[in-house]
């Protein structure tokens, strides 16, 4: 059975922006923060994009949807993870280890738990806070301390407030 050609389209998206993530977590692991929160910002518009691309092109699949989730895990949870574990966290040690563990943990459940429920429940309605969204927490934050030194003296209560 052939593959109709525009199925990689929107999957070209999504792929794009599993490699911004891993580019975001190089760049996070070098100390290279400002970089590495920008790449995430840059994979979160092409996140909006993979879906938008495949319903105007008639080519959503359950594959898609799979490899979007995928995507999202590591874009949204592994790379802003790692982040604020370079930043702040590896201060902590295997407390400051758990806590990025976790992030990545509860947001690829709350995406699996997404997923098996979109076919039942409102697709206008979610519980929890969506990875991308918590991403953009994550994100603003170290942004915002890099810039403006609002951290100063209080990097538990952002590394405590991270794993909420």
């Amino acid at each position: 059975m052939p593959i109709n050609p525009l199925y990689l389209f929107p999957n070209l998206f999504t792929a794009s922006s599993i490699f911004l993530g891993m580019m975001s977590i190089f760049y996070a692991s070098s100390y290279q923060f400002v970089m590495a929160c920008w790449l995430v910002v840059a994979s979160l518009i092409l996140d909006g994009l993979d879906g938008r691309v495949a319903r105007l092109t008639n080519t959503t699949s359950k594959f898609g949807i799979e490899f979007d989730s995928l995507a999202d895990v590591i874009a949204f949870g592994v790379a802003p993870s790692l982040i604020a574990y370079f930043y702040v966290g590896y201060n902590f040690g295997r407390i400051g280890m758990a806590v990025s563990a976790l992030f990545v943990i509860f947001g690829a459940i709350r995406l699996a738990r997404f997923n098996i429920s979109t076919n039942t429940s409102d697709p206008y309605s979610f519980i929890g806070i969506p990875i991308p969204a918590a991403a953009v927490l994550v994100v603003l934050c170290v942004l915002l301390d890099n810039k403006y030194h609002f951290l100063e003296g209080n990097t538990e209560k952002l590394f405590l407030s991270f794993i909420v």
